[in-house]
């Protein structure tokens, strides 16, 4: 079982990565602050990151996790096609566009 931080300012794309997500222990970030205490408390391996995040983004916030661990798969999910470079740049293990499929997110964390 893993740990999965899950960020996003999408209340609908938290709620399904949630549903989607089982036998995992699931932590959710509420803003950009959040995400990086969440990720310093808990220390998950996995990390789900929107790349707009209440009060910041996540492309800051994958640097700041990416510089606190360089083992974390960080997971970049964004309804924004122009921002996939900036998220590799960023720290991010992974880019994937919404709508995001099951198979894709369970492939991810294992």
């Amino acid at each position: 079982m893993k740990k999965i931080l899950i960020s996003d300012q999408d209340n609908s794309s938290i709620a399904y990565y949630l549903g989607v997500i089982r036998g995992h222990t699931k932590i959710i970030a509420l803003n950009a602050d959040d995400t990086v205490n969440q990720f310093q408390d808990y220390k998950p391996e996995v990390v789900i990151l929107g790349s707009r995040l209440n009060n910041g983004n996540g492309f800051d916030v994958a640097k700041k996790i990416r510089s606190l661990s360089s083992d974390v798969k960080i997971i970049m999910i964004s309804g924004d096609t122009t921002v996939k470079n900036q998220a590799l740049e960023s720290g991010c293990n992974n880019f994937f566009l919404k709508p995001i499929s099951k198979e894709a997110i369970l492939a991810l964390i294992d």
